[in-house]
């Protein structure tokens, strides 16, 4: 294809990109908002992450991408036409079918609160690890405001490079800046002692994060057992802390898959990364797993990997139990309703994990 009929392409999976962020984003909560758009901004001026703007174009910016929602709030999503034929904008299989051949790559899916992603970028490597197709993009064409790094549908599992070292580089700062142990010790062994190096060696510490986000997508493909429990409740609670709650089980429960992240750092005896995991572990998936914090603390004193390798496994089965409670639960939502059930989650689950009591 020509550059031209690219840029047309790409024009209209932007298009439904913006629909997708004017129907959405009034669900965000305002911190998230603008760390998310103060991204999006820099992805879309070709920004490095640590450059900030004029906090006066900044608020411009924002304010034209708001008047471009306030007219797409009742838009439907656009079809994708390539080479004068037209698909559905979910239409993966023959989207990429067609894209392959000039290096691109389609994503279009459903991410937090069942908000529609899409994006299309260059296609930068095609592997199989452990059976499953992994495609990892390099520059992005278009892309919506959440730009989640890494994103499974099925058995393939797409690592978005760019939006990665968006998310490093503000949980870095973040951590770094408030001397966070977990943070220094991870960027200590990557040989990087301030915020400088940080900047020169963004890049081999997102390489770092980038293979822990493809082990924990992989641990997520090996728990099919909970798959469709996971999946219909969070279609049912959107945007409420049982949605939080669910994705960040099926995390805990994709990291410390024998395949999964801590696997995969345990055989690898990656010690930076897992001062990246420990540092980058938060909210209700820290809470679900505060055993990882106690044997970080161990393997700082005796650097024993067993430490990490038994914290998984005990913890593993605790989980398990938890998701097997889980789908007790959603297996009566068809004779209580969804009102009751959630009710007894909150309560039951989600209360006392909050409370430190679970």
């Amino acid at each position: 294809m020509t550059d031209m009929e690219i840029a047309e392409i790409s024009r209209q999976v932007q298009k439904n990109c913006d629909i997708s962020d004017a129907q959405y984003a009034g669900a965000l909560s305002m911190c998230s908002f603008l760390l998310l758009i103060r991204n999006f901004l820099k992805w879309e001026n070709g920004s490095e992450p640590w450059e900030e703007g004029e906090s006066s174009v900044v608020t411009e910016w924002i304010g034209e991408k708001e008047d471009l929602w306030s007219e797409m709030t009742e838009t439907p999503y656009g079809a994708i036409t390539i080479k004068g034929s037209e698909w559905d904008a979910f239409a993966l299989e023959e989207i990429n079918s067609v894209l392959a051949e000039d290096g691109l790559l389609y994503g279009a899916g459903y991410a937090g609160g069942m908000k529609p992603t899409f994006f299309l970028g260059r296609l930068e490597k095609r592997e199989r690890v452990n059976g499953i197709s992994v495609y990892t993009l390099g520059h992005e064409l278009a892309r919506d405001m959440l730009g989640a790094p890494a994103l499974r549908q099925h058995h393939r599992i797409y690592l978005r490079r760019e939006c990665a070292r968006f998310f490093v580089w503000d949980r870095l700062f973040e951590k770094v800046t408030a001397k966070k142990p977990a943070a220094l010790f991870a960027l200590n062994e990557f040989g990087v002692h301030d915020l400088e190096g940080m900047r020169r060696h963004l890049d081999v510490v997102v390489e770092q994060q980038v293979r822990l986000m493809l082990h924990h997508e992989i641990g997520e493909c090996g728990q099919e057992d909970h798959d469709e429990v996971f999946k219909e409740l969070l279609a049912a609670y959107p945007l409420t802390p049982i949605e939080r709650f669910v994705r960040a089980l099926r995390d805990v429960l994709a990291d410390t898959h024998p395949q999964g992240t801590l696997g995969y750092l345990v055989e690898s005896r990656n010690s930076g990364a897992l001062g990246l995991y420990v540092s980058f572990i938060d909210g209700f998936a820290r809470s679900l797993f505060p055993e990882i914090a106690r044997a970080f603390l161990d393997f700082l004193s005796n650097r024993d990997w067993s430490v990490v390798a038994e914290t998984r496994v005990k913890a593993r089965a605790k989980l398990e139990n938890m998701a097997r409670d889980l789908s007790d639960f959603a297996s009566k939502r068809s004779e209580l309703g969804d009102e009751s059930v959630g009710k007894a989650i909150r309560e039951t689950m989600i209360d006392p994990l909050l409370a430190g009591k679970h």
